[in-house]
């Protein structure tokens, strides 16, 4: 049976992540899902935890969360494998705002639907993407997508929305039209 890792980021969803954690947890009992959970505190933590957990010899490493969450627990899985400190599976389980990567992977959002996933052991090989420069020389791992330009912009624009789903980056995107350009 395997040993998850579950990552869990309160700041999800502007901060409304963290109501669903207790729910999470929940469901993750109700599967009888091995798991040891753990909450990040601040941006990039999520990656030092996976790479934690990855030494601890966690199986699957879950990022709860959104696309943030789960570019992180990425993140911190290449960089554990690039440094000989082991591998791990990666996980998602959605109580973001925005789960792109999620949907790119048919991960379920419904949250029992997303448990009962990980209970059955559903994988696949996934193609990683690798971005050098800027702010972060040594490069950032993607699963999904990469943007510059107006997708960074719209991005950004994004996190400062206390809005839900597709709405929020609607309205993101036209701030970014009309605020920008």
């Amino acid at each position: 049976m395997n040993k998850y890792k579950i990552i869990a980021n309160p700041a999800a969803r502007s901060g409304g992540a963290y109501k669903s954690i207790p729910k999470l947890e929940q469901a993750l009992s109700k599967y009888g899902i091995d798991y040891d959970l753990v909450k990040t505190t601040e941006p990039l933590h999520a990656k030092e935890l996976t790479r934690q957990a990855i030494r601890e010899g966690y199986d699957v490493v879950v990022a709860a969360g959104g696309d943030g969450t789960s570019n992180e627990v990425i993140n911190g899985i290449m960089e554990a494998k690039n440094a000989g400190e082991g591998s791990a599976a990666l996980g998602a389980l959605c109580i973001g705002r925005g789960n792109d990567f999620a949907y790119s992977m048919n991960i379920p959002v419904d949250m029992d639907e997303g448990c009962q996933n990980l209970l059955e052991d559903h994988r696949r090989i996934i193609d990683i993407g690798k971005v050098t420069g800027g702010l972060h020389p040594e490069g950032r791992y993607f699963g999904n997508c990469v943007g510059i330009g107006f997708d960074a912009i719209a991005t950004i624009e994004a996190s400062k929305l206390a809005l839900g789903g597709f709405l929020t980056y609607m309205v993101a995107v036209l701030r970014t039209v009309f605020l920008y350009y």
